[in-house]
């Protein structure tokens, strides 16, 4: 019979009567991913002959059972056998609380007639539950999403355990401007519980400069199975990228020197545009060795540019982040009171500010020399009817990085 607390279980009638004592220690406990627990078996008198008890389980399922049969004899019979219990996570998982198994150890065999056909008792162990229904995102990432961009995967979304019944994910980011989120809920049941399922956003390009928008794309609360009711996960954290960039005019005037090409010039202008604001901006002046795509190129491929007012169009930058045109609308309406790297349309490769396009060279006649366009002992030269002078001071276009 089992005690009260069930930790001792004997079958005997007086210490003289065959039986079995059964040892749970305080209870058999294991859990779902592996963790162990012992019990141990041992008979209240010393048999004449073996005596053998098969171990099983039920469910079989749940817990793995070892040895599988028990033999207890003439020197073991005291001390006992140990089995060992290891718990079994169910497949599927399933978010169903704790659960009891029943060891069984049936009825004995024996030769010794005092043993023969005696009745062991049964061992209770309880299996932990350790699955839990929540919401399994693949990725929670910080994403960028351009806002000319194509539509971004944010990341996938399935369930860690199999429901009873239909569950509902609402998917949000907090709000619609400038981008959305698709789908805009998520159903799982029983049959794709597992199967990821990817939300993706898109952006939308308003043209207008007003700086980088940060959504958070959030899931939940979810409905519809008990287990799942107000289920949420954590949510991503996407950064739609504003592709408006500013052109706007230096306040601050280039330095006048008789040679503007070179990388101190450059570097000086660059300072002078540093001094706009709070926001990053270069000047628009470009030597023959800044190349698109490298640290130092100043305009951004696909990106649009404004005026100050963030939302007139100059130009766009191509594929290659290249103007090939001078810009339009911009701050002052004239070409002639400005300076900028633009390639010039009329002399094909040509950049103003390419190093030794100085106002030496353009006082030559010489044409091996590196005067940007014409002859003539001037310091000015025409281009598409405007007189660019060669060593007056002037303020320089700056581009927002």
């Amino acid at each position: 019979m089992a005690d009260g607390d069930g930790d001792r279980c004997e079958v005997h009638t007086d210490d003289d009567v065959p039986g079995f004592i059964v040892d749970t220690a305080g209870g058999v406990v294991v859990g779902e991913t592996g963790a162990q627990d012992t019990f141990r078996v041992s008979l209240r008198t010393r048999p004449t002959a073996p005596v053998s008890l098969s171990v099983s389980a039920s469910p079989a399922a749940r817990v793995a059972l070892s040895p599988a049969t028990i033999t207890l004899h003439a020197f073991n019979w005291s001390t006992g056998v140990t089995v060992d219990v290891t718990g079994l996570d169910d497949e599927p998982p399933v978010d169903d609380n704790d659960e009891s198994v029943t060891v069984v150890l049936g009825v004995a065999s024996s030769a010794d007639p005092t043993y023969g056909d005696l009745a062991a008792p049964d061992v209770i162990v309880t299996v932990v539950d350790d699955d839990v229904a929540s919401i399994v995102l693949s990725s929670m990432t910080a994403r960028t999403l351009l806002e000319t961009g194509p539509p971004l995967e944010v990341t996938t979304v399935s369930l860690a355990t199999r429901p009873a019944g239909t569950v509902t994910v609402p998917v949000s980011s907090g709000s619609s401007v400038r981008a959305s989120v698709s789908p805009s809920s998520l159903l799982f049941d029983a049959s794709n519980w597992n199967v990821p399922v990817p939300v993706t956003m898109s952006a939308f390009d308003d043209d207008v400069r007003n700086g980088d928008l940060v959504f958070h794309v959030g899931f939940g609360p979810t409905s519809g199975d008990a287990a799942y009711a107000g289920a949420t996960a954590g949510t991503v954290e996407v950064t739609v990228v504003d592709e408006e960039r500013r052109i706007v005019l230096s306040n601050q005037l280039a330095p006048s020197t008789v040679d503007w090409g070179g990388v101190s010039w450059l570097l000086a202008a660059d300072l002078g545009c540093s001094l706009q604001g709070a926001a990053s901006y270069k000047a628009l002046l470009i030597a023959s060795t800044r190349l698109p795509n490298t640290a130092t190129w100043v305009m951004k491929p696909g990106y649009n540019y404004v005026r100050g007012d963030g939302a007139t169009v100059i130009a766009r930058a191509s594929a290659r982040g290249e103007l090939t045109d001078p810009p339009q609308n911009t701050t002052t309406g004239r070409d002639d009171v400005y300076w900028t790297g633009i390639q010039i349309a009329v002399v094909a490769g040509a950049y103003i500010w390419e190093p030794g396009n100085s106002c030496a060279n353009w006082l030559s006649d010489n044409a091996g020399l590196n005067g940007v366009t014409g002859t003539g002992n001037v310091l000015s030269v025409a281009f598409a009817g405007i007189d660019r002078a060669c060593d007056v001071p002037r303020p320089v276009l700056c581009v927002e990085q």
